[in-house]
C-alpha cells in the first residue's frame, strides 16, 4: 500500500482466511497506510542559519506565494559561495508524524539577479527533527530559470522531516561567470545561498 504496488482489497483478501476478523485486518491496514505529502500541512521548522533580524528572508517564506519574499543564509556562511547551508521541514502538523513523496520543487530568481540563489543541493530525510539524517539521491542542479522547478528523486521517501542541504551558490559555478561580471558583484562577496520557494509532491 505504501509503495501503491498491491490495493488494499487485495490484502483484505489476502489476510482475510488467516485472520477472520474485519476489525484486526483494519488495524494492521492502518500500519500499511501512508499519506501522500500536502504542502497545506507542510511547516519550516528552521534553518542553519538565516540573514540577521530580516523577516524577508526567513526560512517560513520558503512556503509562502510571494516571490517578494524568500530565505536567505546569514552573510559568510557560504565563503565563496560554498558551504552546507540547510533548511528543515517537517511533512506533518503532528510531530513524528510521516508522509510520502517522490518530486521536489524550487523556484529561484533567474539570473543576473540572484547569484546568491542555490545552484547545488541535496536532500536529507529523518523521522525526528534532531535526526539522524540520511541522504537520499544525488546531488540536484537548478537552472538560470525563475519558474517552479522539479527533480524525481530515485525512489519514494517516507519520512517526518526532510533537510534541504544547499551546497553551492550560482555565482560559484565557473559556467555562471559572465552572469556575475554582470551583476557587479565579486565572488568573495557571495558569501550566503537561498532560494524563493519550495515544495513537495
Amino acid at each position: 500500500l505504501l509503495h501503491r504496488c498491491a490495493s488494499e482489497r487485495f490484502v483484505r483478501r489476502v489476510f482475510l482466511p488467516l485472520v477472520h476478523h474485519v476489525e484486526l485486518i483494519d488495524h494492521i491496514l492502518s500500519f500499511l497506510k501512508l499519506p501522500q505529502v500536502t504542502m497545506s500541512e507542510v511547516t519550516a521548522v528552521k534553518a542553519s542559519s538565516s540573514a540577521a533580524n530580516d523577516r524577508q528572508c526567513s526560512a517560513a517564506n520558503t512556503l509562502s506565494a510571494d516571490d517578494g519574499t524568500w530565505w536567505l543564509s546569514a552573510p559568510d556562511s557560504c565563503p565563496n559561495g560554498v558551504g552546507a547551508e540547510w533548511v528543515l521541514y517537517r511533512l506533518r502538523p503532528a510531530v513524528g508524524a510521516r508522509a510520502r513523496f517522490q518530486y521536489v520543487q524550487m523556484k529561484i530568481p533567474k539570473l543576473p539577479y540572484g547569484p546568491l540563489s542555490v545552484r547545488v543541493f541535496h536532500v536529507e530525510v529523518a523521522d525526528d527533527e534532531s535526526g539522524p539524517f540520511v541522504r537520499v539521491g544525488p546531488d540536484l542542479t537548478t537552472f538560470n530559470t525563475d519558474r517552479m522547478q522539479e527533480w524525481a528523486l530515485p525512489t519514494p521517501v517516507e519520512c517526518a522531516c526532510v533537510r534541504l542541504v544547499l551546497t553551492k551558490n550560482a555565482a560559484a559555478c565557473e559556467l555562471e561567470d559572465k552572469w556575475l561580471r554582470l551583476s557587479g558583484m565579486r565572488l568573495s562577496e557571495a558569501s550566503c545561498i537561498g532560494f524563493l520557494r519550495v515544495g513537495f509532491a
